[in-house]
């Protein structure tokens, strides 16, 4: 939930910065962004639409680690790209 997010959301904006501050681009970084995007839309739904569980919370990881995935591999692809 909001803990994830607190974690999340700003390195998630570090690498969006950068990418855009040096221009780095391509498919790739693209299909990354977008997954993350369905990740994180995918997280919040499971979050609202049911009551919050272990179950669900195990559920709710999936998309989480999706995410943690995707920014990881973006930030190397700047890294590499840069």
């Amino acid at each position: 939930g909001r803990l994830e997010a607190r974690k999340e959301m700003p390195v998630c904006g570090v690498v969006a910065v950068a990418v855009a501050l040096t221009g780095v681009g391509g498919r790739e970084l693209d299909a990354l962004s977008v997954t993350f995007l369905l990740a994180r839309v995918g997280q919040s739904l499971v979050h609202i639409a049911r009551p919050q569980t272990k179950r669900v919370a195990t559920v709710r990881f999936g998309p989480f680690f999706v995410q943690v995935v995707c920014v990881v591999a973006m930030g190397i692809l700047l890294a590499i790209r840069a």
